[in-house]
């Protein structure tokens, strides 16, 4: 009596509702999507303060890190120059940041959050906490925590 040698199967891809069932199991997909997913929501909570979630984060990394080049501000955003124009640009016009000459570069500015810029964004902070709050709640509180430790480790290398 011979023994058929067994061969190795890769499981088959689950069926999610709203997935097709083709790309289901690809990463850059998922990633893709969930990304459109939480910026848009980000995006609409933020509309009562006509920001957009870039232009958030440029004020959040402004508050945080204090007086920046647009250079450093776009290196930290991870976003190019003519984008991170318009995003100073914007938040200018809105009263949120400002530019100063840079002391030890007359050719640069150096941008800072203002007083208006701090208060609008402690408000959008709380409203996008309720947005990642009801996106991510399939997940459990563990399971969040390992999601941010796994892409901050791809982002990180």
């Amino acid at each position: 009596m011979t023994s058929t040698p067994t061969v190795a199967t890769q499981p088959r891809p689950v069926e999610r509702p709203g997935l097709p069932l083709a790309l289901a199991e690809r990463i850059g997909f998922l990633l893709a999507h969930a990304h459109i997913g939480i910026r848009n929501a980000g995006n609409q909570a933020l509309e009562r303060f006509e920001l957009d979630v870039r232009e958030w984060a440029a004020l959040a990394l402004l508050n945080a890190e204090g007086s920046l080049s647009q250079q450093a501000l776009a290196m930290l955003q991870r976003c190019d120059r003519t984008t991170m124009v318009a995003i100073v640009d914007r938040l200018e016009e809105l009263g949120y940041a400002k530019r100063n000459r840079n002391p030890r570069d007359r050719r640069a500015y150096a941008l800072e959050i203002t007083p208006k810029g701090r208060r609008t964004l402690s408000e959008a902070d709380a409203l996008l906490a309720d947005v990642e709050r009801e996106f991510f709640a399939p997940l459990s509180a563990a399971e969040r925590r390992t999601l941010i430790g796994l892409l901050q480790r791809l982002l990180v290398g």
